[in-house]
């Protein structure tokens, strides 16, 4: 397989053609560039079939250049050569098609086997899901019979099959992939359209949705529902909006999808989640409206499947309630969200009730920001003496008027607001660990066990050790 090199920096370029073991794995650099103006006109003479290309460069971007190909040399593999703090140039390129990326930072000498060999593994994984061959396919003897097929993924847990009527006016076996998705070939067009009439009647109360699926002829169904499935719960999730019922797709697609949701897989092994966390953990995304946008778009660049999704919301629910209460159909909602759609409605009834329930203090809002950083001050070390007047220094606010705000925004004054988080955090301690209580109560800021023991019983009814063994 031929290769092209485009970097701007010669001694870089020089060192990656010079030192990484290409041959070992089929590879041959076949010509180099300093910039994608430079790269296009090779690309044709050397037959290139993969580009392995910079981001940041003169003339014409990595960017920009991968868009060139992507419509002119289709067939041509890309990767981007980069550094890890450009993630988001990563995450834009990986959409544009690039089945990997190669971070400069690691091309040290005992990585770059594993580098080649993960290029080459990927490239050769969607070749084999996709039956793809350079030279002109001769016709399949075995697999599907058919080009064409549709999915059926019901939107209501639990909901099943489709009807009884398209089963019948399909003519043939629906196959059960998993819970709620069922996969059909399709015969003919006849056949298609009154299939397409009949699900219209069947799905109008949006109860499920259709991909129509094409380029599957030969396709053997063992190798196929395995991308069907990793596709509906990964990138579907983020794929699916309200309203439309219809989605097409092809095989060659789908396969490109699921070499990106690897190489984003691996990409999210480096991304801080906990950062990302912080900052919607952090409340400053609710009135600010930038902000809040900037953070949609890198979830949605990120596509983190939706159990890290849930569990990243539910951590940071924990936060929000340190500012304001959040209403029990709010809680409860997260269940029955099942695409990021929902989760974007569900966010926003967030922000509402928040800037809602802050707005009603009518304070602007650097001050009510100020606010959330002085309760995020007062969690940040419960185990020592927290004084107003040193929260508001810390907060840039004078002790007697951050007190007034304090009491309209959060609801309740200072002082019974950290009294109230120290509990909260014993409960915690008590349930989740074995330390004694004298440990506890130095954790949670009080003197001594005994007064610890009063504070607690005062508030919830109960001693620690009463707690602590349960209703």
């Amino acid at each position: 397989m031929k290769v092209l090199i485009v970097e701007d920096e010669h001694l870089v370029r020089k060192g990656l053609i010079s030192m990484m073991p290409w041959a070992d794995f089929g590879l041959e650099v076949a010509a180099e560039a300093a910039n994608g103006v430079e790269a296009i006109p090779l690309i044709k003479e050397h037959g290139i079939e993969l580009l392995i290309t910079d981001l940041a460069m003169p003339k014409m971007s990595g960017l920009d250049l991968m868009r060139h190909v992507r419509v002119h040399f289709p067939h041509v593999w890309m990767v981007v050569l980069t550094f890890h703090q450009d993630f988001e140039h990563i995450q834009t390129a990986l959409r544009l098609g690039a089945i990997d990326y190669i971070a400069k930072v690691q091309l040290e000498k005992e990585q770059m086997d594993e580098v080649l060999r993960r290029i080459t593994a990927r490239i050769q994984q969607v070749k084999a899901d996709s039956a793809y061959n350079s030279s002109e396919p001769s016709p399949p003897q075995t697999g599907l019979q058919h080009d064409k097929a549709y999915v059926f993924l019901a939107l209501t847990k639990g909901q099943g099959s489709p009807g009884e009527s398209c089963l019948k006016e399909m003519q043939a076996a629906w196959t059960e992939v998993e819970t709620n998705l069922w996969f059909c070939p399709v015969g003919d067009e006849c056949q298609e359209r009154s299939f397409l009439n009949k699900w219209a009647q069947e799905a109008a109360d949006g109860q499920g949705v259709v991909l129509n699926l094409s380029g599957l002829l030969g396709l053997e169904k063992s190798s196929l529902l395995p991308s069907l499935r990793e596709y509906v719960s990964r990138r579907f999730f983020y794929d699916y909006a309200k309203g439309q019922s219809l989605y097409e797709l092809s095989y060659s697609e789908l396969s490109k999808l699921i070499s990106t949701n690897h190489a984003l897989n691996s990409l999210q092994g480096e991304v801080d989640i906990t950062s990302i966390r912080e900052q919607w953990a952090s409340l400053y995304w609710v009135n600010d409206e930038q902000r809040f946008h900037e953070y949609v778009a890198q979830m949605e660049q990120l596509l983190l499947p939706a159990p890290k999704l849930e569990s990243l919301f539910y951590t940071a629910m924990t936060r929000w309630e340190r500012f304001t209460e959040i209403p029990s159909v709010l809680k409860e909602g997260m269940d029955g969200l099942r695409f990021w759609s929902d989760w974007l409605d569900w966010l926003h009834a967030v922000r509402m009730h928040i800037r809602t329930n802050t707005m009603k203090a009518r304070y602007a809002k650097d001050i009510v920001e100020s606010i959330m950083r002085a309760t995020e001050r007062i969690h940040d070390d419960l185990s020592c003496d927290i004084k107003l007047k040193d929260v508001a220094r810390a907060v840039g606010m004078s002790p007697s008027y951050m007190s007034a705000c304090f009491h309209d925004i959060v609801g309740k004054p200072f002082q019974d607001y950290v009294r109230d988080a120290r509990i909260v955090y014993a409960q915690t301690l008590l349930r989740e660990t074995n330390k004694p209580i004298y440990w506890i109560a130095v954790q949670t800021g009080y003197p001594n066990e005994k007064y610890f023991s009063k504070m607690f019983r005062e508030q919830t009814g109960k001693l620690p050790s009463e707690y602590r063994q349960g209703p």
